[in-house]
């Protein structure tokens, strides 16, 4: 174990995925060194823990908003049944979930999905709950949601509406972890979608200060 080792904490496998491209590109020095499980509501049951684990080796975990309108009370609800957060815990909240700082990649991910840029959801100045204005993507629905009931209908691409398009009571594409993780890692323009995302730059600058902190402790 070195001093830039790290666990990564997300819900499912695209925001592991954007996890740990975000590391690999504004944090290189950091060591993902395993994905430490948690589903939904499990992230609330295990967060003590994590917590607690984060004193041996610092954790990166990921989240979205759920039913909660603005990143700080969704942050302030996971803390609840914890005393002091470590300041090797680093919990990150996406508005409203990964997938929208996909869509903060606007012309990169409508290539991706072969729809017009001009059907991409835009970026507004919400509240989103706080009392200061942020920029985000704004979305009607869930982002995920709005991605495989909605906006893939227009897709040019029949491969690509098989592969991501929801059939009927399913919640996503029948191909839609194996489609999406390929553009993660190899396509999605971070530096672009940060100029469409509050969210997503809050993340980036705290793993990259986790990584500055880390090296100072290895020196």
């Amino acid at each position: 174990m070195t001093s830039s080792d790290i666990y990564i904490v997300g819900e499912d496998d695209v925001t592991r995925e954007v996890i740990m491209r975000i590391i690999k590109e504004f944090a290189p020095s950091l060591n993902i060194i395993g994905a430490l499980p948690a589903r939904g509501s499990e992230l609330k049951t295990k967060i003590t823990n994590f917590n607690h684990l984060a004193q041996t080796i610092p954790i990166v975990l990921l989240s979205d908003l759920d039913t909660i309108d603005c990143a700080p009370l969704a942050k302030a609800s996971l803390l609840k049944e914890i005393e002091t957060q470590h300041p090797h815990f680093i919990i990150n909240i996406a508005v409203d979930e990964a997938e929208a700082w996909l869509f903060a990649d606007r012309k990169g991910f409508a290539h991706f999905l072969q729809v017009n840029e001009a059907d991409m959801p835009m970026a507004k100045e919400e509240k989103f709950g706080g009392l200061r204005k942020r920029k985000e993507i704004s979305l009607p629905i869930k982002a995920s949601y709005y991605l495989t009931h909605v906006l893939m209908k227009k897709s040019t691409n029949k491969e690509r509406r098989k592969q991501l398009l929801a059939r009927l009571g399913a919640c996503k594409g029948p191909e839609y972890n194996s489609t999406m993780i390929p553009f993660i890692r190899q396509s999605w323009n971070i530096h672009e979608a940060m100029t469409h995302s509050y969210s997503l730059q809050g993340t980036v600058r705290r793993v990259q200060r986790l990584a500055e902190v880390l090296q100072t402790v290895g020196r």
